[in-house]
């Protein structure tokens, strides 16, 4: 642009982009624009590994996981080890298959994807989430403690924030409510807090297990003395 005779110049003006914002981009039906666009390409190219995985990606955010799940498979039959999207293909798997409550599956993927990204911390949790909706508390919890251990993944992944902290510890708290242990609860939730003290999830389940067996002023003095010691 410059070498044409143009400058570039900071004006006082912020631009916001709402095209994929949910009630925006489901008002607009872009998912179903943009399947169309695929399924045009893909016509051109049934084994575009890349357009069956972004065509994957369209029918999630309908919460069509069945049609989703084809694609990916598809996608996943055909894409090199090294694509820049492997991961967060199997991953997109994982949520598909713990969407159709297909948790054995899903472990079983989740598994053989770690043989080759170790530190994706997002597969370990959903390993955790898939064993604790089928009640196996002691794998899921030995689950999300790996994921404590591991922290949130970074580079080359793309990842949910948090599934290596806050996110790691209120699951870890729902497991021990479900084993009736309520000290290591209390405890789980608080080091959630901790984590990010202006999460309100934490503060919801924390408030919600300590009103079963303390007073509203206890319970409101717990989170003063919380808001002083992390404020300080």
């Amino acid at each position: 642009m410059t070498a044409a005779g143009g400058r570039v110049e900071v004006v006082p003006v912020r631009i916001y982009h709402y095209g994929y914002r949910s009630r925006a981009c489901f008002a607009k039906d872009k998912p179903r624009r943009n399947i169309e666009i695929i399924e045009e390409r893909l016509r051109r190219d049934p084994d575009d590994s890349f357009m069956r995985f972004s065509l994957g990606m369209e029918y999630m955010r309908l919460g069509e996981f069945e049609r989703a799940l084809a694609e990916y498979k598809r996608s996943f039959a055909g894409r090199g080890k090294d694509d820049g999207y492997a991961p967060m293909l199997v991953r997109n798997i994982c949520v598909c298959l713990f969407q159709l409550r297909r948790y054995d599956d899903l472990v079983q993927v989740a598994d053989e994807a770690l043989q080759v990204y170790p530190d994706y911390t997002d597969l370990v949790y959903l390993k955790g989430l898939a064993r604790f909706e089928q009640q196996r508390y002691s794998e899921a919890a030995e689950a999300f403690r790996r994921c404590l251990e591991m922290g949130d993944a970074g580079h080359p992944y793309l990842v949910e924030v948090g599934l290596g902290g806050l996110r790691a510890w209120l699951a870890l708290g729902q497991v021990y409510e479900r084993l009736g242990d309520e000290h290591n609860a209390v405890r789980a939730y608080t080091r959630a807090l901790r984590e990010d003290p202006r999460s309100a999830l934490p503060v919801h389940y924390l408030g919600t297990l300590l009103l079963q067996r303390e007073q509203p002023e206890a319970v409101a003095a717990f989170f003063d003395r919380h808001a002083d010691q992390t404020s300080g």
